[in-house]
């Protein structure tokens, strides 16, 4: 019933086709979670080879210095793909589909000392500030362009961050999006001083406390590289799903 289908992307269709669909934002063209072709079948070499030059010539037809490409959700890369892309200086990833019901996720016994609010106007620079500051680690222009995204979530009600403050200072954030059948982590965020607090641990007790109240599940993609997958899985987390994912620069 949950796989990254369930899940929320901030990009439009702009192709798509029984072999694959792509994806697209205008405004974040070089944020490369938003902008990649998305296979419906496992590719041979050929195949891969003629997609390839199609993403190409579409992503340099839109200003766009990066190719990406995710696989069908658990499954593997033949050998022959596998061999093309290391020679061709792709970089492989991991995306693990978690996911967990309010009533298993392992409290923290810490109490940390913040204040949890919900997103407002009042707010506002605050958050973008401390995302722009995140975001840095992928580059100026990529926190520049998600900017743009966030500035748009007071207009959109079904995103829903909330706020941990220590003495008036924000220090940490989530954004929750209310799907149909879940409650997705779109994103979790400990100022880099502020960690090892039990600080993440309020944040999702405040996203299973809205779990609760609309009787859903919890959902959350992990980067199976750059995220602590056992610390979800020490929570009470399930890894349901995986795609692998190729990207290279252009």
């Amino acid at each position: 019933m949950y796989d990254f289908k369930s899940t929320y992307l901030f990009s439009s269709v702009v192709t798509q086709t029984p072999y694959f669909t792509q994806y697209y934002q205008a405004k974040m063209p070089d944020v490369r979670q938003t902008n990649f072709m998305s296979f419906h079948f496992n590719p041979i070499l050929e195949n891969f080879q003629f997609l390839e030059s199609f993403q190409k010539d579409f992503h340099q037809d839109t200003d766009q210095s990066f190719l990406r490409f995710h696989w069908p959700q658990d499954e593997g890369i033949y050998p022959e793909i596998f061999s093309y892309l290391h020679e061709n200086n792709y970089q492989l990833g991991r995306m693990e589909l978690l996911k967990i019901n309010p009533q298993d996720f392992m409290m923290s016994s810490s109490q940390p000392e913040i204040t949890i609010t919900s997103l407002n106007k009042n707010n506002m620079e605050d958050y973008l500030n401390l995302n722009y500051e995140a975001d840095l680690e992928h580059g100026r222009i990529y926190a520049e362009q998600k900017q743009i995204q966030y500035q748009g979530y007071l207009k959109r009600p079904h995103i829903q961050p909330y706020l941990a403050f220590h003495n008036n200072h924000l220090v940490a954030s989530i954004d929750l999006i209310v799907l149909k059948s879940s409650i997705e982590i779109n994103s979790l965020y400990v100022a880099p001083k502020y960690r090892r607090q039990g600080i993440a641990s309020a944040l999702q007790e405040k996203a299973v406390e809205i779990a609760e109240e609309h009787k859903s599940v919890l959902i959350l993609i992990a980067d199976a590289e750059d995220t602590p997958i056992d610390m979800y899985e020490e929570q009470g987390y399930d890894s349901l799903h995986s795609i692998i994912i190729a990207e290279k620069q252009l």
